[in-house]
Order: structure tokens, then sequence, then C-alpha cells
């Protein structure tokens, strides 16, 4: 449920409201096979996962000061987790067998952030950009049953060790328009990502070490991105990239289970550069037909001693293209489109998936005034696949859906 108002406050000055309360209730059980009727295996559970968001974000917004947008924004988000897995009951006919349950386990975050933003119009074709901002993170509760993940003592309900993190944020930029439809953008910030309730207590059913003590990372990001619009028919644009990471969360290796897969613990280490580039381009060859692509590299190393170990679960090379047809008489449009993953790290260590590609398309049909039909498929090839070692992707899926706009 969210509400969202605007509310003039005073001449060119806007009040901007948007608050939110998101649930999220999900129950996930593992079976001894893949017959999928029994639990008794002590690796088998039905775990039962309620969360909720609450969030409130106003944004103060004037132009009251000639030349100048200024945006006041004040964000604060409460986050709570709660999970246990449920009582098994007995039942004779099926050989299922009585499994305790647990009590239940609740994880609770309060994020605040306050920021002020200007964008100042220097003349017809400069603009520039200045913000700073304050964020913080507060650890209210998060709890555990089973194993203590220090002293090892079993089957117990434990509280792990509260924390809090803050950090100021700064960024400038400046925008110049040399040419009609052609922009250059420079920008430079300090940037700053706490680590999230499931990056720090996780234990991702025995494959993470929890790592409470888990700092938040920081970063000097530096972008030069120029776009341009070609006419009516193409427009392109070209961006790159150097980010200085100081205590970047680094998912490293530290064992494995008995069926091989791998033990990781998100750590900290002292200093990481992510670099790369990205190409973007659209085409109307003719009417009712639209082109695309986007093409991004990134290279990601850590520059400790430790320079051997790798980052995981992004690939180094991605590239997304579409094509959308539309069809005015049938009041029918097809949107197919390609992606491509190129090879990812699954360990520190430098285990590697392999590279793929997914065909997707969407066909969407206007049945009455305001009216939609859609029926879309992913994976129209049924390519297999998988991110991380043991889990494989979903293969062909299909989803229909009806659209009332009013």
């Amino acid at each position: 449920m969210y509400l969202k108002t605007k509310t003039l406050v005073a001449d060119k000055t806007f009040l901007n409201f948007t608050g939110y309360y998101d649930t999220y209730y999900n129950k996930m059980k593992q079976y001894d096979d893949d017959q999928y009727s029994l639990l008794n295996k002590n690796s088998s559970f039905s775990s039962v996962y309620d969360d909720y968001s609450l969030d409130g974000i106003l944004n103060l917004t004037t132009e009251a000061i000639k030349n100048n947008v200024i945006t006041l924004s004040v964000n604060d988000k409460f986050d709570s987790h709660t999970e246990y897995n449920e009582e098994i009951l007995a039942n004779k006919s099926t050989g299922q067998k009585f499994k305790t349950g647990e009590p239940e386990q609740n994880y609770r975050d309060n994020t605040f952030y306050v920021g002020l933003e200007d964008v100042v119009t220097i003349n017809s074709f400069i603009k520039t950009v200045v913000g700073a901002s304050y964020n913080s993170r507060n650890n209210i509760k998060a709890q555990e049953y089973g194993t203590h993940y220090e002293s090892g003592e079993k089957n117990i309900l434990y509280d792990f060790p509260k924390g809090s993190d803050n950090a100021f944020d700064y960024k400038g930029g400046i925008i110049v328009e040399p040419l009609k439809n052609h922009s250059v953008t420079v920008s430079a910030s300090k940037r700053s990502r706490f680590a999230s309730q499931k990056e720090r207590y996780s234990s991702r059913f025995g494959s993470q070490v929890p790592n409470p003590d888990l700092k938040s990372e920081y970063t000097w990001a530096n972008d030069v991105t120029y776009s341009a619009k070609v006419g009516n028919k193409f427009n392109y644009e070209v961006s790159g990239f150097i980010n200085n990471i100081k205590d970047a969360i680094f998912a490293r290796t530290v064992g494995t289970l008995d069926n091989r897969n791998p033990i990781s613990q998100n750590v900290n280490i002292g200093k990481a550069v992510f670099q790369g580039y990205e190409l973007a381009f659209g085409y109307n060859p003719i009417n009712n037909v639209t082109l695309g692509d986007n093409y991004s590299y990134i290279d990601m190393k850590d520059k400790t001693e430790r320079s051997n170990e790798k980052f995981t679960d992004v690939p180094n090379h991605k590239m997304m293209a579409y094509t959308k047809l539309e069809v005015p008489r049938l009041r029918s449009t097809l949107n197919v489109n390609m992606e491509f993953y190129g090879k990812r790290y699954t360990t520190s260590t430098g285990e590697q998936a392999p590279q793929f590609t997914l065909v997707n398309a969407k066909l969407s049909v206007n049945i009455v005034k305001g009216v939609n039909f859609d029926l879309g498929v992913r994976n129209l090839f049924d390519k297999n696949y998988y991110l991380s070692y043991g889990y494989p992707k979903e293969g062909r899926n299909f989803i229909t859906a009806v659209n009332y706009h009013f």
C-alpha cells in the first residue's frame, strides 16, 4: 500500500510525500528427494518467512531562486524480517515422521537519509549539480536459531551483537550541451552502501558464514557520459566509469559442503577498483519499428595483497538487444529481446559459471479501449543455465496478464 501527495507550499515550491507499507510472506519446503513427498532428513524443512517494510519519503523542491532547482530529501525506512521452521506432523500413511519446529527469529533495521541537491543553470548550455547527504543505519535486533556461529553450541536461540553505521556522501557534476541534442556529463561522487541483513546474518542453509561485524563499503565514483540524438531516427550514448572502493564487501570462499558446493563469508577488503564502460543506441528505421542495444563491460580488481581472489556473481560482459514492432491496424505490439551474459566467478578461488544467452518475447493486444491483454515468454529456447553452482535457473516459462488503464 502506498500514498503519494504533491502540495504547493509557496511560490514555485512543492512538497512531495511518498509513504508505503510493503509485505512479503513466503513458505519454502526442502524435501528428501525429487518425489516432493517426505521431509524426514535432517536437511529437509518447511520454512516460513514473514517480512515487511515501512517507509516515508519527503522531497521539498523549490525554483524560487533564479536559475536554481533546490531539493531537500528526507527518507526514514524500517525493515522487519521474521523466519522460523514450522512443526511437521507425523503421517503413518505417507511415512512422514514428526519434526519439531523452531522459535521465531527476528531481524529489525532502521535506515535514515537526509540530502540536499542544487541544480544550477549557468547559461543556455551549461548546468552544474552539487549535493550532500547523511545516511545512517541502526540494527535494532538480529536473532538466529541453531549452532552458534562463535561458540558452536547447538539448538539455541541467540542474538547477534547490535550495530550501527553512518556516512556522509557528496556529489558534483557538470552538464554541457555544446550542440542541440548533444550533451556531455562529467561527475564525481562519494557513495556509501550499507551491508544488507542477508549479507550480515544469513547462513544460506549452511553455505554462508554470518559476519555481524560486516562494515559498509564506500566508493569514490567518477563518470563521463556523452549522449546524442541524430535526427528523429537515431540516438546513442557512450559512458566510462572508474570506482575506487574502500572496505569493499567481498564474498570469500572459506570451505565446501559435503555436496562440494562452496561455503562463503562476506568480508571487507581494503581497496578495490571497478572500472568499465557502457554503449547504447536506439534506431527507428521505419514507422512502428524500434531497434536498440546496450552493452556494458566491467573489470573488478582487489587492490590489496590478495590480488588473486575474484569478485563473484557479476559477469564482465553484458548485452541486451531489443526489437519493438507495432501494428496499429491490429492494435498490437510485439517486443522481442535478447540478453547475453558473459562468464562470472562463482567462488573467490576462481570457479566460473559459463556464459549464456536468453531470448524473450511479449505480445500485447488492445482488446477494447483501456483494456490490454499480454502474453509473454521468457527463455524462449529453453536454455539451461545457472548463476550459482548447484542452482539451475528456470527453463521456458510463460506469463499472461490483463491490464486496465483509466
